[in-house]
């Protein structure tokens, strides 16, 4: 049966992996918050850092000694624990082709990096961006795009602080909002 570790999942997750037939352990940092309610579903691991990967494979190896990269593999969803369960999944052997590497991971929560690939492999997708630190220098990107730009945290996922900015007005209305650094790239819209 295959195992999947899943760091500090939702409730659905679980569901999901159970329902595709997985024997399912979630991993959760001591103490345990609102993963408690689904506890009983599946078994649990509770660890003091959830971004040691080390302190993970030890809890891990621990509870099944027989754990390989077979018929294991860890899971994280967010951008910590994505990153965290590529070095488990490496440090326990999992095949490459089931899991992204870490240097791959890397990249793609790299805004300017991922951008600055795009821009070189495929430059009729990429289009205008810039990394922002002022509200100044936002102005400044708009009128270099005056059709919009979509300004994005550096360091956030989602769409927790993005913004479409289609005016000066928009930047203005949107100013005391924006994290810096950010990245500021040109707004496309097709129909």
């Amino acid at each position: 049966m295959l195992h999947a570790y899943i760091i500090q999942p939702r409730k659905e997750v679980i569901s999901a992996f159970m329902e595709l037939g997985y024997r399912v352990t979630q991993i959760l940092e001591s103490p345990r918050f609102a993963q408690e309610a689904f506890h009983e579903k599946c078994d649990s691991i509770v660890v003091s850092n959830i971004g040691n990967p080390f302190e993970l494979v030890d809890a891990i190896c621990h509870r099944d000694p027989n754990v390989n990269g077979t018929n294991s593999i860890c899971i994280g969803l967010g951008d910590l624990s994505s990153l965290v369960a590529s070095v488990v999944n490496e440090l326990l052997g999992v095949d490459k082709s089931k899991f992204s590497p870490l240097s791959n991971l890397f990249v793609l929560k790299n805004k300017p990096l991922l951008r600055g690939l795009l821009s070189t492999s495929l430059p009729e997708y990429s289009g205008y961006f810039r990394v922002v630190h002022s509200v100044d220098e936002i102005k400044d990107a708009f009128r270099q795009v005056p059709s919009g730009l979509v300004v994005k945290p550096l360091d956030g996922s989602g769409s927790l602080g993005v913004f479409r900015l289609l005016s000066e007005d928009d930047i203005m209305k949107d100013s005391a909002r924006f994290s810096f650094p950010a990245l500021a790239e040109e707004f496309f819209f097709r129909e």
